[in-house]
């Protein structure tokens, strides 16, 4: 196979993952003045339940068939084998779940009047099954993604804001904000007969693929419980104060799990196929190249979150939400742990095939999170659910870490993480000086996000720091090849 740019694919992801954030936004206003709160709601609710039964659609399949498709696509019938075995399965476990998903319509009497809403927000999960779009990222083709994503949501935010104009159409809204899923995915299943030609078989193999498949499943509902466990204990415990104040910096938290998360999966095909290939000390090097890397994207995204958090609070949810900025700066620390475990979960335990270690992990994080929270959330209500949340990431980061032992020369890793600490000093002096130019909330933070790029990534360069010279010297050389050509 072709090797694809992995930075390009890493900047294509993230766009994907930042304009996902963004787009949104541009409809709330209108769609919450439009539809009003009560039809709002019912559509949220609807959501909320058909993402349940996503679950048990996915059934662990997106994450698995990346890391085992990634190790067989260079062997094109056993990628053609494993491909039709996975894609009848998950078409199998969609089945189950709009049995399940029925069952519950027809018993459940306080669902009534929900009906219609879940059963169009449930194409979603027909379309996603058969939009395979995990053969993509087994291939590493995100370009294709990504446009056509963008192309489709750009429609899809015409469409809302031109027939979307009274609050009787609620189901025009449903209709439309499904335009992105079945487009796409349909579109998908016709593009990803390049890499396959799909067909379902009977010869599934289950006794090979359900035993992973199970573990990843019941990983995800862990991982489910360990992220909503503060919310809602929170709620039951303090009431609705404490749980709108968490939930707002919790949502600014989530934001920036995501952003660094889309930029680890896109290393995981390469990781995974690497893994088949490549002895055990050189997968340590490629791993810990990869972690000195992270590093510089992780720290100053946890720095400039805590400098920022009064700013970021201000402008999402207003000044009757200042509660949250302690909140926030909390989360921000929490950041660093949270993007260690993401980084081990994505470049090691499941390119690894350590899956067991994976839910092991999982269930000490929840664990740690639902003893801590008991303690801290009656003294120190929202506050207390956010401490909770570092103890968490640093008890599933530590457990995977010391289970894997991924890396290798941590003396380089020690020097590097103490050049960032250095680099990321240097934020706050760029608010403060920032501070002295203008007191314009919204010219603040620009200055201050360009001030703090340029101090940090000056210091790590005089530093000479091993990460950032790794990323320049392939443009360096490009450059010079420009010159004499």
């Amino acid at each position: 196979m072709k090797q694809r740019s992995i930075t390009l694919n890493a900047a294509l992801n993230l766009t994907r993952t930042v304009l996902s954030t963004i787009f949104p936004l541009i409809t709330a206003r209108h769609i919450s003045l439009v539809l009003g709160v009560e039809n709002v709601g019912k559509f949220n609710y609807s959501a909320s339940i058909i993402s349940y039964f996503s679950l048990i659609a996915i059934f662990g399949i997106s994450t698995y068939a990346v890391r085992e498709g990634a190790r067989l696509r260079d062997h094109r019938d056993s990628i053609q084998k494993f491909s039709n075995q996975v894609l009848t399965i998950n078409c199998i476990t969609t089945l189950i779940a709009y049995l399940l998903l029925v069952l519950l319509l027809w018993f459940s009497h306080g669902l009534r009047s929900y009906v219609g809403i879940i059963l169009l927000q449930s194409a979603s999960i027909l379309f996603t099954t058969i939009g395979i779009e995990w053969v993509n990222t087994v291939f590493e083709d995100y370009l294709y993604t990504t446009v056509r994503w963008l192309v489709l949501q750009v429609l899809s935010i015409v469409l809302m804001l031109v027939f979307v104009r009274e609050q009787e159409h609620l189901y025009r809204y449903v209709l439309i904000s499904l335009l992105p899923v079945v487009g796409a995915n349909i579109s998908n299943l016709f593009y990803c007969r390049r890499y396959v030609k799909f067909r379902l078989t009977r010869n599934l193999e289950l006794k090979k693929h359900l035993p992973p498949l199970f573990v990843l499943f019941i990983a995800n509902i862990t991982n489910i419980i360990f992220v909503n466990s503060g919310q809602t204990m929170l709620g039951a415990i303090c009431g609705n104060f404490s749980s709108g104040i968490y939930g707002t910096a919790a949502k600014v938290y989530t934001m920036i799990k995501v952003v660094f998360t889309s930029v680890l999966v896109v290393f995981m095909p390469r990781i995974s196929n690497l893994f088949v290939k490549t002895d055990a000390k050189q997968m340590k090097k490629v791993v810990t190249d990869i972690f000195n890397m992270f590093l510089l994207l992780l720290m100053p995204m946890a720095t400039g979150l805590f400098v920022m958090s009064s700013f970021i609070i201000d402008v999402i949810a207003g000044p009757e939400f200042a509660a949250a900025v302690p909140v926030l700066k909390i989360l921000a620390i929490a950041i660093i742990p949270s993007g260690l475990s993401t980084f081990i979960t994505y470049i090691s335990v499941v390119p690894a095939g350590r899956d067991k270690l994976l839910l092991g992990a999982g269930a000490v994080a929840s664990g740690a999170n639902l003893t801590v929270n008991s303690f801290m959330i009656p003294l120190f209500q929202h506050n207390g659910a956010a401490v909770s949340s570092i103890v968490a990431e640093i008890a599933m980061f530590m457990t995977a870490a010391i289970r894997m032992k991924p890396f290798e020369n941590y003396r380089k890793i020690a020097v590097n993480v103490l050049q960032c600490v250095v680099s990321c000093a240097l934020i706050p002096v760029a608010a403060f000086l920032s501070g002295l130019i203008t007191d314009h909330s919204f010219l603040l933070s620009f200055l201050t996000v360009l001030i703090s790029v340029i101090f940090y990534f000056t210091a790590l360069f005089l530093m000479k720091n091993v990460a950032l010279m790794a990323l320049l010297t392939p443009i360096s050389e490009k450059l010079k090849a420009r010159k004499k050509s």
